[in-house]
């Protein structure tokens, strides 16, 4: 008896040391996204450690306040989501903000600025000033984005299918299954240049939404207390000009 006792306790102090563990802060768990040059994305050549301006601002930051950081890599940006919604990750490195997420996530001060473009063939006949611009042609977007409050409130309007690989996005284009795509600038352009693509795939003048970039932290997350202590190193780091040479470092 003394030893079924015994092992039931146990078993009790086990369970509730996870417990315990899984609602204290020792480290953050921090995604994103995989193919957004320059804020976050894979290198090949640096398999485990994710790439871009977010990710060193989030290891910048991690150090400021002296938190290990576990990556949870490979995850597809709806899965992303949902992870953020269920407190799996902590923290997602980059994303733009919009009423959704400004309910579901706890979103910090932004640290960077992106602008979106809409890309199309040199020979296209899409002259671009307004969303009403595109209703006619046929389109493609990365699932699962957002493009910012404007864009997304106005995109169920235009005929757009959601890919999943950018370099899916950029082939389609140029083998004319679509008009035209739509992607980060920085990031459109990195694609198009590692296609070999360049001159074949352009993008047009006008911004479709220029956008904050942020950090988010999970409502779920038990490190969500920290997000205080990240907005003022986010604020400090953009005024002492470390957040300026990172972005830089990506533009050169």
């Amino acid at each position: 008896m003394r030893f079924f006792f015994h092992t039931a306790l146990c078993v009790l102090g086990a369970a509730l040391s996870l417990n315990v563990a899984a609602t204290q802060c020792t480290s953050l768990r921090v995604a994103g996204a995989s193919q957004w040059f320059p804020f976050a994305y894979h290198d090949p050549l640096v398999p485990n450690i994710p790439q871009g301006i977010a990710f060193d601002v989030v290891r910048l930051i991690a150090s400021d306040i002296n938190i290990p950081i576990q990556y949870i890599d490979d995850l597809p940006w709806r899965r992303i989501e949902q992870a953020m919604l269920d407190g799996s990750v902590d923290l997602l490195a980059g994303n733009y903000a919009n009423s959704e997420r400004e309910k579901a996530w706890l979103l910090t001060q932004p640290f960077s600025e992106d602008d979106v473009r809409v890309f199309v063939k040199p020979e296209s006949s899409i002259r671009f000033d307004k969303l009403k611009d595109l209703e006619n042609y046929a389109g493609l977007i990365p699932s699962g984005v957002s493009f910012g409050r404007e864009f997304d409130d106005y995109k169920h309007k235009l005929n757009i299918t959601e890919v999943e690989l950018h370099e899916q996005m950029v082939s389609m284009l140029v083998s004319q299954r679509a008009d035209y795509i739509v992607l980060p600038r920085f990031s459109g352009l990195k694609r198009v240049n590692l296609l070999g693509y360049q001159g074949k795939v352009i993008p047009l003048d006008t911004p479709v939404s220029k956008n904050n970039v942020h950090l988010s932290m999970s409502r779920e997350s038990p490190c969500k207390a920290l997000l205080s202590q990240i907005n003022e190193r986010i604020l400090e780091n953009r005024k002492n000009g470390n957040i300026s040479a990172i972005e830089a470092k990506y533009a050169q």
